[in-house]
């Protein structure tokens, strides 16, 4: 699937579901998708902004950096940028992370 074409409703389907981490085809992580947050900044020239963070299913993190996003039914999406984010809840010690899409 062309990054550049895929959309926040392409993703909002699977909201709650779990997707795989992989780097170098080995799995790092299997986070799930908590939230597809829609950027209200807009750009005619542009798709619209838009985000996806999603819960590690453990206590372990990874660093931040270019992995492959994998889901039975939406494929691999390729070299995607994840960082990882502070939980909402103060105290949370779940890993949480972002990938954003511009």
């Amino acid at each position: 699937m062309n990054l550049s074409q895929i959309t926040a409703e392409y993703f909002s389907p699977y909201t709650g579901q779990m997707f795989q981490v992989k780097r170098k085809g080995i799995v790092v992580a299997q986070l799930q998708l908590e939230q597809v947050s829609i950027s209200t900044i807009s750009n005619k020239n542009f798709r619209q902004q838009f985000s996806l963070y999603l819960k590690s299913s453990g206590l372990t993190a990874f660093p931040d950096g270019l992995f492959t996003l994998s889901h039975p039914e939406c494929g691999d999406l390729q070299q995607v940028y994840l960082n990882r984010v502070l939980p909402e809840q103060a105290g949370d010690q779940t890993p949480y992370y972002q990938i954003s899409f511009n």
